[in-house]
């Protein structure tokens, strides 16, 4: 019998790119209250004429995930997403890439071991700052395909290698 195991919250780690797409700094997601991925399909019903009832297509998908970061000055992840809140940034200052390390199978990492990895283009909402509870929001809305792979980690920070076909466009 198959040994099964919960997927918890720790085992699924975001990153955020505080540098360039050819020069990354991996910045992890760590103070958020929530992650709640949102795929949002987009979707037709197609009324045949042989049916009773119309049928429903999935035509793609539009992942977004707004999270809520404690403020928290010195957090690496509050002081950049507290930077793009002071700059409120449009166009291509608002995107940047984000990284999702999935542990799956284990409770932390392992220097020099390959995670499943996705890696996506987002682009990044300053949505609301809630002094009273001590919160930003923010959403992080993925722009395009995105990529799988793999990363792994040295000194803690992660290194992503894509997978062979990984970045297939949809129909």
């Amino acid at each position: 019998m198959a040994t099964t195991k919960m997927i918890q919250s720790h085992m699924v780690i975001p990153f955020i790119n505080r540098g360039t797409d050819s020069n990354p700094n991996w910045v992890q997601i760590k103070k958020t209250v929530d992650w709640n991925m949102s795929f949002n399909a987009e979707t037709e019903d197609r009324k045949y004429i042989s049916d009773r009832y119309a049928t429903t297509e999935v035509l793609r998908y539009k992942p977004s995930v707004p999270i809520s970061l404690t403020t928290i000055n010195g957090e690496d992840d509050f002081t950049v997403f507290d930077g793009m809140r002071k700059k409120l940034p449009t166009g291509d200052d608002a995107k940047t890439q984000l990284l999702l390390v999935r542990l799956e199978d284990v409770d932390e990492y392992t220097e020099g071991t390959d995670y499943p990895a996705t890696l996506a283009n987002v682009t990044v909402v300053i949505d609301s700052e809630d002094t009273v509870n001590s919160t930003l929001s923010v959403t992080l809305n993925f722009n395009g395909t995105p990529t799988e792979g793999t990363a792994s980690f040295e000194d803690g920070v992660p290194s992503f290698t894509e997978a062979a076909g990984s970045n297939v466009t949809e129909p």
